[in-house]
């Protein structure tokens, strides 16, 4: 009964030390990917953010966002145009050193 007992208390605690301490060694040393700890209180940030968010907007007027959004979406089209063009370089250029073997 003893040894059951532990194996009960102790899958709890694998977990957590999974959850804790378990990263992938391909990650290892990058920035908020060492653990998973991050990314979780990061997400209950947000998602606490935006609940007191629409508490603190409800009795509020709407902001115009339009002016944001028109700059966001061309920052993240013209981000998105310089990654098609590193990536078709990045194509061409090791499908010509496959051409010169």
């Amino acid at each position: 009964m003893g040894s059951l007992h532990l194996a009960v208390l102790s899958k709890p605690f694998l977990i957590a030390h999974c959850i804790c301490f378990c990263s992938d060694s391909r990650v290892r040393g990058w920035f908020l990917l060492d653990s998973y700890l991050p990314t979780f209180f990061l997400t209950v940030v947000y998602l606490l953010s935006i609940w007191l968010g629409t508490k603190f907007m409800k009795n509020r007027p709407a902001f115009s966002l339009r002016g944001h959004l028109i700059v966001y979406n061309l920052g993240v089209t013209v981000l998105s145009l310089y990654m098609l063009i590193e990536v078709s370089f990045l194509k061409c250029s090791t499908t010509s050193e496959k051409a010169k073997h």
